[in-house]
C-alpha cells in the first residue's frame, strides 16, 4: 500500500485529486472484480480533512457508482475525527449526503482527540475507529 503524506497534499493543493483518485480507482477495481467485491464486507477509504467542503466530491461519488453500477454499501469512507470535529456543520453534511447514498461512514483516530464523547452524538456515523495509547 501506498503513503501519501497528507500535509504534503494539502500545502499544494492535491489532496482533493487524491481523494477523487483513490475513490474513482476503488469503486472502478471493486465494480470490475465481482468475485472480490461479494466476499467483501467493507471496503474502507481514507478522506482527506478538506473533503467535506468539496461538493463536487459527492457529485463524482454519485456518477462512480452510477457509471460502474457499484453497490455503495460495500464502501465506507473514513475521515479522522478531528477534521470531522474543525468543520463539524460540513462534516455532517458530507456524512449525511453519502449515507444517503448507501455508504458507511466512520471516523477514524476516535479517542485522539480531547471533546470526543461530547461530539460524538452530533455525528452520523457507523462506526468508530477506536485509537488506544499504551503507556508503559
Amino acid at each position: 500500500m501506498a503513503h501519501v503524506n497528507t500535509p504534503v497534499a494539502e500545502r499544494y493543493g492535491l489532496v482533493r485529486r487524491l481523494d477523487r483518485g483513490v475513490t474513482g480507482t476503488v469503486i472502478e477495481w471493486l465494480a470490475a472484480h465481482p468475485e472480490h467485491r461479494e466476499r467483501l464486507t467493507l471496503c474502507p477509504v481514507n478522506l482527506s480533512g478538506q473533503s467535506p467542503g468539496e461538493p463536487d466530491l459527492l457529485r463524482f461519488v454519485e456518477r462512480c457508482y452510477t457509471s460502474t453500477g457499484m453497490l455503495p454499501r460495500k464502501i465506507c469512507f473514513e475521515m479522522t475525527e478531528a477534521a470531522a470535529i474543525a468543520e463539524i456543520t460540513r462534516a455532517t453534511r458530507f456524512i449525511e449526503a453519502l449515507r444517503r447514498l448507501g455508504c458507511r461512514f466512520a471516523l477514524d483516530d476516535f479517542g485522539s482527540g480531547l471533546c470526543s464523547f461530547a461530539y460524538l452524538t452530533s455525528l452520523p456515523v457507523d462506526y468508530l475507529e477506536i485509537r488506544w495509547l499504551l503507556r508503559a
